[in-house]
């Protein structure tokens, strides 16, 4: 089923050939269980959203136009640890954008505590809801749990929030357009 959504995002023609079989299959599986359709449909979103994202993630690094040096410490300051290096202080000089993502990972921990998870946003699809927490050169950080937030990369979003601000992020084929959340605002007052 996987590989029908993939197709189906992609534009690659189908192949009828063997799909008298596949259906058969189907109808066989969902004669034991009815709700083998719904599982599989789910596992198959689950497969084509990370396929894609390690797609998108090619395709990002090298648009990406190259930029200036900019020295780490700038960014992270010398007292945060860096745990991917095993190291502390000042990282050597690199990409600004994977600096800055270092520094929302260690914002994500400073304010959720050491089990926080700091996730990429997925920009063909993904919808967000929650606070913006932090910032920095490159990214938003915004809550998404207790323990997980959200990194966006501010070139893909229409506006940027500010920190404390509640807000709804929708991407649609890598444009995020950020609105303001008003459900919160809804569910307190029926609260009242």
């Amino acid at each position: 089923m996987a590989s029908v959504f993939l197709a189906a995002e992609r534009g690659i023609p189908h192949n009828p050939e063997q799909h008298a079989a596949y259906v058969e299959t189907w109808i066989q599986a969902l004669q034991q269980d009815k709700h083998e359709i719904f599982r599989a449909a789910h596992d198959a979103s689950a497969i084509t959203d990370y396929l894609l994202a390690l797609e998108r993630a090619r395709s990002v690094d090298a648009e990406r136009p190259a930029a200036p040096l900019v020295r780490a410490d700038a960014i992270i300051p010398a007292d945060i640890p860096n745990h991917e290096h095993g190291r502390s202080g000042p990282q050597s000089q690199g990409d600004p954008v994977a600096e800055s993502l270092t520094a929302a990972k260690s914002l994500a921990a400073k304010i959720l505590g050491d089990t926080a998870r700091l996730l990429p946003a997925q920009i063909q699809s993904g919808i967000y809801r929650g606070p913006i927490v932090g910032e920095t050169d490159y990214h938003l950080v915004q809550r998404q749990s207790p323990h997980s937030c959200i990194a966006h990369l501010k070139d893909f979003l229409d506006r940027s929030p500010q920190v404390g601000e509640q807000v709804r992020i929708q991407y649609t084929h890598a444009k995020g357009t950020v609105r303001e959340c008003r459900e919160h605002a809804r569910s307190e007052e029926r609260g009242r």
